[in-house]
């Protein structure tokens, strides 16, 4: 995985949730304001995004890359991984966003996988279970996304992974 530091790269990410391995998707949501968030789905046949990493610098204990949604990503193909007013981690025109995801190894499991993804301000991607219309979340109503001003903080993996020239 530190191997492909310092280049640019295309990839699918996964995530451990539950005890099970749950692929990252894009939320179908009916409304432009929902759609594009992202997801843990636990269902490979999901359609899984593929995500464009662009190195762009690195500190001594982190690594900073643009993200952005993969070619084959039709109304989210360049869009810019970005955070919304409510936390939301999601795909947004890229002038709306500020694009700087840090990759975070420190205790990174004996295999050196997994990792965190930080945002600019450095907060870290966390599953959070959305209420519906302010009431805790249920299952099978409501939602789980990514965010980063509450939920559980989520290790990543990359998977697919190509380089790019």
């Amino acid at each position: 995985m530190k191997a492909l530091m310092e280049k640019s790269f295309a990839a699918k990410l996964s995530c451990t949730l539950d005890g099970g391995r749950h692929y990252v998707v894009l939320s179908g949501a009916p409304t432009i304001f929902q759609r594009g968030w992202l997801m843990p789905a636990y269902d490979p046949r999901k359609p899984l995004v593929e995500f464009t990493f662009t190195y762009l610098s690195k500190t001594e204990d982190r690594y900073h890359y643009a993200i952005t949604g993969g070619e084959g990503e039709g109304e989210f193909a360049n869009a810019a991984l970005g955070v919304s007013h409510n936390g939301y981690v999601g795909l947004y025109a890229s002038a709306s966003v500020d694009n700087v995801w840090k990759f975070d190894f420190t205790e990174a499991d004996a295999a050196g996988n997994g990792f965190w993804l930080r945002d600019k301000d450095g907060q870290r991607i966390a599953r959070y279970e959305a209420p519906v219309a302010g009431i805790a979340y249920l299952p099978g109503v409501g939602g789980r996304f990514f965010n980063v001003a509450a939920g559980d903080v989520t290790r990543f993996e990359l998977f697919d992974v190509r380089l790019l020239e």
